[in-house]
């Protein structure tokens, strides 16, 4: 919220494969016992009323997404374009794993070249230098006594979904 360093570390690696996006995510947590899961069930979206991160793309074809995974693996997928649509759904591949210190997210996310069917799938060409996708890996840790709202690039407050702040994905071939 502030820009200030977060007080958990939450770390990401995102890599590229076949029209695929895959994510990692790994946050640190040393009261595993204390998250909190607000919901079970995926597209429901009291799962931000928990412990969940998020992944926000804007991709060059200016498609816009958030993909919410809470600690217990539930799905709230949005896009965002043009409003909320509930009804879009990423066809994300998600796991979590909750270990000594930290929770971690893994997911595969599906990428089409083409928007033929809006309600499914992220639609993007492949990220380039001259074409980037936008994007911001976000994480939300609630306790008793109170909230912290981290991201990769911080927004200035707890509402994560402000695209000018967006870092830049683009791949890097390696040789």
């Amino acid at each position: 919220q502030t820009g200030g360093k977060a007080r958990l570390k939450t770390r990401f690696k995102m890599r590229w494969n076949k029209n695929n996006l895959y994510v990692g995510i790994r946050c640190d947590e040393p009261e595993k016992d204390k998250l909190k899961v607000a919901s079970t069930r995926n597209d429901d979206p009291a799962i931000r009323n928990g412990d969940y991160v998020a992944l926000l793309i804007e991709t060059d074809t200016h498609s816009y997404y958030e993909i919410a995974v809470n600690t217990a693996g539930a799905v709230l997928d949005l896009d965002l374009e043009a409003g909320t649509n509930l009804q879009w759904a990423s066809q994300a591949e998600v796991f979590t794993h909750a270990g000594e210190g930290f929770w971690s997210v893994e997911a595969r996310i599906p990428v089409l070249k083409q928007n033929d069917d809006p309600l499914h799938g992220v639609t993007g060409g492949t990220p380039s230098r001259s074409f980037p996708w936008h994007f911001n890996v976000c994480r939300q840790r609630l306790r008793e006594a109170g909230g912290e709202w981290s991201a990769y690039v911080p927004t200035g407050s707890s509402e994560f979904r402000d695209k000018l702040k967006f870092g830049r994905l683009f791949l890097r071939h390696s040789r």
